[in-house]
Formats: structure tokens, sequence, C-alpha cells
């Protein structure tokens, strides 16, 4: 490779450096026009208090890469003071049955959030004094960096009981879908599980900023919501099990013909080494189901061993 053609790695420093730097300052804008908006961000510990109130938080701190790392407690300054990289924790909007943070272990839904990716200061203009205006108002709007949250808080917590599964769900993309994002929209929306883990206000975004909250909206009682989007949220019918058919038991030994015994019985004296019990018991087997006498079928039997042991010594 020439020297003309070596790429120029100062220049990829630099342009990454302006970008971020970009990057940072379009975060600053972001929330000065939350702020002319909406007037001055919420306090992040009533925000807690509002989302989480006696449930224990699910922190997820990946600061380790190779692995994953959670904190369940109701202190928020425990975590603040006991993380090293406040930009790399997160949090659960829900709660769990077991020790696995995973979909199928969630207990009760605190919240539905609506993340918006790649939100620049000029989208965020057109939600906050268009879009806002034309969907159901979010409870919470979090400014988290590149993106941006809305956050729909349950008066109550919700307990995701396994039948009401399929309606929550269609519930929290009929929320998202409110912000499709159209021509002139650079944002897109991310489509997650219910049990993903995102920002909180108090905590750091990638830019290295404090990310922010502002309160424009009321909580929500979960069945109101569900009404407002012509959803039924009712649980899953139940699979009808199919009635299996009882067999009959077998209480008694169908009948065979004594020359099933007789026929074995000659058979018997051909069986090679090896197979002299297994032969015995099929024989033993035929005398029962032809209703041979016990003691017949013993004597024929010891009869076979001493010529069998006279053949094979």
């Amino acid at each position: 490779m020439t020297e003309n053609t070596q790429p120029n790695f100062k220049s990829q420093i630099f342009s990454s450096r302006n970008h971020r730097n970009s990057a940072y300052h379009d975060n600053a804008k972001k929330d000065e026009i939350l702020e002319q908006r909406f007037g001055e961000c919420y306090n992040n510990f009533y925000f807690y208090e509002e989302i989480f109130g006696n449930n224990q938080i699910v922190f997820l701190d990946v600061s380790d890469e190779a692995k994953k790392h959670f904190i369940v407690t109701d202190d928020v300054f425990e975590v603040l003071q006991s993380c090293p990289d406040l930009s790399k924790v997160y949090a659960h909007y829900c709660t769990y049955l077991k020790n696995f943070k995973r979909y199928d272990t969630i207990d009760k839904i605190l919240a539905f959030v609506v993340d918006l990716d790649n939100v620049d200061s000029n989208d965020l203009f057109l939600i906050v004094h268009s879009r806002l205006e034309r969907i159901l108002k979010p409870t919470f709007i979090v400014n988290s960096g590149f993106g941006l949250h809305l956050i729909y808080q349950l008066q109550e917590p919700f307990t995701l009981l396994h039948r009401f599964r399929v309606a929550v769900n269609q519930l929290k993309v009929r929320l998202e879908n409110q912000l499709k994002p159209r021509a002139n929209n650079r944002y897109k929306i991310d489509h997650h599980s219910l049990a993903q883990a995102f920002r909180l206000p108090g905590f750091m975004n990638k830019l290295g900023r404090w990310v922010k909250c502002w309160k424009i909206g009321p909580g929500y009682n979960i069945h109101t919501l569900a009404e407002k989007f012509h959803i039924e949220l009712v649980p899953m019918k139940a699979k009808k099990s199919k009635k299996k058919k009882k067999r009959k038991d077998i209480t008694y030994i169908p009948n065979a013909h004594p020359k099933l015994y007789s026929w074995a019985l000659e058979l018997l004296y051909g069986s090679r080494p090896g197979w002299r019990y297994t032969s015995m018991l099929a024989t033993v087997v035929c005398g029962w189901k032809a209703r041979i006498p016990k003691e017949q079928i013993k004597k024929d039997l010891e009869q076979y061993v001493e010529r069998y042991n006279e053949i094979w010594p």
C-alpha cells in the first residue's frame, strides 16, 4: 500500500471527535427545547418515587462488559455511589418474580416506555410542538442522550399474569406506533421487550451529560389505556384439553392353545448357550397363557435343565 492510499487515521479521529462534540451540543439544545416548552426539569427523586413507589428498583450495571451485574434496591444513592461508570447503568420499569431478569419472570409492570432513537434537536422540536398534541400525552419525557423516552406511568402496578401477555403487548405496540416516523423525520422507534432496561434521570448518557426528565402528563390506569386503544384486556382463552380415553386395565391373560406351550418347549432344546434363561422365561410365559399347571411347567423345565447340561457340559 502506497503512502497516498494509506487511511488518514488522524482525520478519522478528528472526525469522530467533531461528531461527538456536535452530538454533545445538540443534546444540550434538546434540553433547552424541553425547558422552553415544559419549564424546569422534574426532580429525579420525585420521578423515582412516582414510578417505583414502594417497589424495589432493578438496576443493570454493564460496566464490566464480560458480565452483567444486577442490583436490586430501593436506595438509589447506593447505586449512584457504588457504580464506577454511571453512563453504563440502566433500570427496568418492572419487577420480577425470580432472580432471573427476563420477560418470562416479570411480576409487575410499573410503566410503558416508548423508545425513540436518533432524535436530534430538529426532530424533538417537531415532536414537542406538533406530534405530542395529537397523541395520548405521556406522563414523563426523558432526554436520554441520542434518543428520547416517552414514559406512560401506571397509577397502580399491573401484575402480568401469563394469560394477559398478548393483550398487554398489543397495548405496548399501539403506544409506540403513535409516533411512527414520517418522511421528514430521522428518528426511529426501537421496539423492545417489556423487560428492557433504560437510562434513568439522574444518571449519565453516552455523551457524558446528565439524563433529565420532564413531567408533562398524568399517570394512567392500564384499563383506561386499553380502552383508548380498543384493546380488550381480558385473559387469553384457555386451550381445551382433549380428554384422553382411558385404557381398560387388563385384568386377565388371554388364553392360548396348549400346542403353543408344546412348540415353545421343543424350541427350548435348540436354544444356544447364553440364551438359556431367556428361552426358559419365554416358555414359562407360553405355558402360563396356555393354562398349563404350574407343577407341570416346573417339571418340564427341570428335565430340560438336566438334558441341556448333558448336551452343553
